[in-house]
């Protein structure tokens, strides 16, 4: 039967504990046989022993639960083979950066994106983020603006019309 999970504070909190110590059947198993959604680890590692972890995802699922309809995770700390994460906020001042868009006759196309109309990038991990919509067929200039002066430039060309289709342009600094 699976967990429930309701109660993780005092005796039951799980600060500084091994999860995969654990008895409790808390492994999704079921994206590698059907039909067991949950496993102890021991029982999933005894059936899957030349199996490695490629990814560790920590799913908040009981919000519908909570009388504020609110569900988090305070994580101070993750190790995951060699991998530590320490919980400890990145330290990153990008300057502005925009997006410019202009099509072969020069005119300034208005972008759109999931984050709206604006033409600000969003940052991430330190990173300048934009996922740009599709204008449309035809041959575009799209200009990265950082502090209002233009630093990279590239000719785009869509040759198919529709929404779906998106560009990303992100870079490291």
């Amino acid at each position: 039967a699976a967990p429930t999970f309701t109660d993780c504070s005092g005796a039951e909190g799980q600060s500084g504990i091994n999860v995969l110590s654990l008895d409790d059947a808390r492994v999704d198993s079921a994206q590698v046989y059907a039909g067991t959604q949950v496993n102890t680890w021991d029982d999933f590692v005894a059936a899957n022993p030349d199996l490695v972890v490629e990814e560790v995802i920590l799913v908040a699922d009981g919000g519908w639960s909570q009388a504020d309809l609110v569900q988090s995770f305070d994580i101070t700390s993750a190790t995951v083979n060699d991998n530590t994460f320490t919980g400890e906020p990145t330290e990153c001042d990008l300057p502005d950066a925009e997006i410019r868009v202009t099509d072969d006759e020069g005119n300034v196309v208005e972008v759109e994106s999931v984050q709206g109309t604006s033409t600000m990038f969003r940052t991430d991990d330190c990173q300048y983020i934009y996922n740009l919509e599709n204008p449309g067929e035809g041959t575009y200039t799209v200009e990265i603006l950082v502090e209002g002066e233009v630093v990279q430039s590239t000719e785009l060309t869509i040759s198919c019309r529709g929404r779906g289709r998106s560009a990303q342009r992100g870079g490291r600094n």
